[in-house]
């Protein structure tokens, strides 16, 4: 049962990252946007277990995304890394590490495609609702803040 839900994890994290990439073909941002590195904050959203907000850190050149970095935190502001994620129980932890996963293939989806429209396939992924919604508000809070 653990192989299957493990193989389920990684076959849904692939069905994500593929998705995504045919999804933003031709896609693009809207906008003209400033060179430069922004951060992006998510609000904060409430999971089925934790609460937490999304930060992004955002490269900008030639109006094109090229670096993302997404990073989560807990309500108390505490980084969910690969630390914090092995301080859970065992349940929490199986999520925890799937979501950690999408949100990895979140920001290399948003650098190869450069369009946040289309993306709603994260949902197929168990537990990445919470993390996909961070990713866009943070996303969408940094671009804001490179827009010319």
């Amino acid at each position: 049962m653990k192989a299957r839900k493990l193989l389920f994890s990684i076959v849904a994290v692939l069905i994500v990252a593929l998705s995504l990439s045919a999804c933003g073909a031709g896609g693009g941002l809207d906008g003209e946007y400033n060179d430069g590195t922004y951060v992006g904050v998510s609000k904060d959203y409430f999971g089925n277990h934790v609460a937490g907000h999304g930060e992004v850190t955002i490269t900008i050149k030639d109006n094109k995304i090229v670096e993302c970095v997404f990073k989560t935190f807990d309500s108390d502001g505490v980084e969910k890394d690969r630390a914090y994620i092995d301080t859970l129980e065992k349940d929490e932890r199986n999520t925890a590490y799937n979501v950690y996963r999408v949100n990895a293939a979140l920001s290399e989806a948003i650098v190869k495609n450069n369009d946040l429209k289309n993306q709603e396939l994260v949902d197929v992924a168990t537990g990445a609702t919470t993390s996909y919604n961070e990713f866009i508000d943070a996303v969408q809070n940094a671009l804001d803040k490179a827009k010319k």
